[in-house]
């Protein structure tokens, strides 16, 4: 039993390590305690989930991007299956929506990007780095940065690789730890 605990623990730190290896980088995962994976249910129920894309890479390439971005963010979150839009016509009364900034600076705060969908921008000439909050209107939900070294085309599987990160940070499989274990009392 204990060998097979040893092998089952290692099995895992392999992927959780193979999960580090690569061109994506990310840091500052946030989950505000009051998220829930069904809020996906209820904006696929609206129609799906807005997501506004500000100072993207590849400005003559606008539609191509857009596509692997929505295309990318539909395969690669947990919970129910909800679509992902670019066009602002289309929102209909759902108030989640997805904020990409593209070229975030350092002192960039995701609560200020679901207020106002600005943040302050940097240069990143080596990177493409983005900030990534899941927003309830004005309210933050979750949030992440990553980033990858500059690729020249939506098209680069490698862009395609950031965007499936930030899909699976800003919609984790479950809600805050509190509700996971009913015996644990946090004050």
């Amino acid at each position: 039993m204990r060998r097979a605990t040893y092998l089952l623990i290692g099995f895992f730190s392999l992927f959780w390590l193979a999960g580090c290896i690569g061109p994506v980088n990310s840091y500052a995962p946030y989950q505000a305690s009051n998220y829930r994976p069904v809020f996906l249910g209820y904006a696929a129920k609206k129609g799906g989930i807005y997501t506004n894309v500000s100072d993207a890479p590849f400005p003559s390439e606008t539609t191509a991007r857009d596509q692997v971005i929505t295309r990318t963010l539909e395969e690669s979150h947990f919970g129910p299956p909800v679509s992902f839009y670019v066009d602002p016509a289309l929102q209909q009364g759902s108030p989640y929506r997805v904020e990409l900034a593209f070229n975030p600076a350092i002192n960039a705060s995701a609560d200020k990007l679901c207020q106002s969908s600005e943040v302050p921008r940097s240069d990143y000439p080596d990177q493409i780095r983005v900030m990534a909050a899941f927003c309830n209107s004005d309210y933050l939900l979750t949030s992440t940065v990553a980033w990858i070294p500059r690729v020249d085309n939506p098209a680069d599987p490698t862009f395609t690789q950031l965007m499936r990160q930030v899909g699976v940070q800003i919609f984790p499989p479950q809600g805050d730890i509190r509700d996971r274990n009913p015996f644990i009392i946090f004050e």
